[in-house]
């Protein structure tokens, strides 16, 4: 992550929870995510490495099932965060937090083994392919033998995305997460270069060093955050769209989705 990209996280950093975490999308789509987490790791204590960790929600979530974590992210005003909230909750002794690039954690833990490596809601996205490759190779190294990598990622074909957009004639907007080229996405009122990835272009970048274990969607039918402004009046509707998600959440309706929960065990 560059200086530019850094300073626009650190700007954000005050407001993101309010404006995607405590919402009510936010919410939801976390609690998909936590649903996949408890069904597929084991019940031990296991150590683990997030990366992208944001305000720190995720990392405070995981201490609370017993985890053990080291929260990295880029920005220091989020790294400030994730301490403010370990304090809160009392959970000094699980969280271990660190600034850290994503192209410094093969230097800065190096010797250091995890259980798991975690991303979660498109952290990986502002990374190009090239560079998750060398990623790839960078968390084989962290991850004890059959270590698990998962990650939750902005996929091509998110169809409520594609539906909005259509309905507004802003077709170029409808199909922009076609595109293999970086594009720019809104963060705040400034912007980040991002990929997008389908399921099996993200599971093959990873291959050389990981085996695909499985796949879900995330926000396959509870809409994308930026129909929130939407959604809080009517969180009735929320509600039932929720509901239908839990019941057709099949993994082949991952890439259909506003994100992908994708899981590997290292070779």
């Amino acid at each position: 992550m560059n200086a530019d990209q850094q300073l626009t996280f650190d700007l954000v950093a005050s407001a993101y929870d309010a404006e995607f975490t405590h919402t009510a999308i936010g919410r939801l789509q976390r609690a998909r995510v936590y649903h996949y987490l408890k069904k597929n790791l084991p019940a031990r204590s296991l150590r683990i490495l997030e990366i992208n960790c944001g305000s720190g929600e995720d990392a405070v979530w995981l201490a609370k099932q017993g985890h053990e974590v080291t929260a990295t992210d880029a920005s220091p005003k989020m790294i400030a965060q994730v301490r403010e909230k370990a304090a809160a909750e009392r959970l000094e002794s699980k969280i271990v937090s660190r600034i850290c690039d994503f192209d410094d954690l093969s230097s800065v833990f190096a010797g250091e083994q995890f259980d798991l490596i975690f991303s979660d809601f498109g952290g990986l996205n502002c990374v190009s392919a090239d560079e998750l490759e060398k990623l790839s190779e960078d968390f084989s190294r962290l991850l004890r033998t059959n270590g698990k990598f998962i990650a939750v990622v902005m996929g091509r074909k998110c169809l409520w995305e594609r539906f909005y957009f259509l309905l507004k004639g802003k077709r170029s907007e409808a199909f922009r997460r076609n595109s293999k080229e970086e594009l720019l996405a809104s963060v705040g009122h400034s912007t980040v270069p991002v990929w997008y990835y389908s399921p099996s272009e993200f599971m093959k970048l990873f291959s050389a060093h990981f085996t695909f274990e499985r796949k879900k969607p995330v926000g396959l039918i509870i809409p994308p955050s930026f129909l929130n402004p939407f959604f809080e009046k009517w969180k009735w509707l929320l509600s039932i769209l929720h509901l239908k998600e839990k019941l057709i959440s099949f993994s082949v309706f991952s890439n259909l989705s506003d994100h992908f929960f994708i899981e590997m065990k290292r070779r």
